[in-house]
């Protein structure tokens, strides 16, 4: 019986549920768009219209339309992707402990139009440092050097580069 049953399962319904993969995978992007405080903001505003409705309080409908509205704000800062090419480079992939890694990190803009401003992180190790990068023209490079401290022995794993976009009350995120 169980045997029948997995059959029916993989000849009927499965083949239906693939095609709802793509829908799936897009709506888990949508939905990863927004932070935990973005998220805790949308609640915020749900439960205060449906308390706006239900005790007729003006309060709790102001509340939920300052909600809204600041989510409604957030969404064009998260809209627009940009096109990078990011390289790292390292004065030396060895060192000597105590004297710091010096590295290079080199974002550069590969669309065709002026990209926003975003902040890129570089993961170093366990460390997730972050750079600022300013608005580039098409073609434009922008660079930052850091040092990565070395007051033990180690191997530091450095990346995958992360570009990140948010507004700036951080509600929403793209990575």
């Amino acid at each position: 019986m169980i045997r029948r049953a997995g059959d029916l399962w993989s000849r009927h319904v499965a083949p239906g549920l693939r095609g709802l993969a793509p829908v799936v995978r897009r709506a888990a992007t949508v939905l990863s768009i927004g932070t935990v405080l973005g998220w805790s903001v949308a609640a915020l505003g749900a439960v205060s219209a449906i308390a706006a409705v239900i005790l007729g309080w003006n309060e709790m409908l102001a509340i939920a339309i300052v909600c809204g509205v600041l989510l409604v704000i957030a969404v064009p800062f998260v809209l627009r992707s940009a096109a990078y090419r990011v390289s790292v480079e390292l004065a030396s992939a060895r060192v000597v402990v105590g004297e710091p890694a010096v590295g290079r990190l080199i974002v550069a803009n590969t669309a065709a139009r002026r990209s926003p401003s975003t902040r890129v992180l570089l993961p170093v190790g366990t460390a997730r440092p972050e750079f600022p990068v300013p608005p580039l023209d098409p073609d434009a490079e922008h660079d930052d050097l850091f040092t990565i401290p070395t007051q033990r022995r180690a191997v530091l794993t450095l990346g995958p580069v992360t570009s990140v976009r948010s507004d700036p009350i951080e509600l929403l995120q793209r990575r």
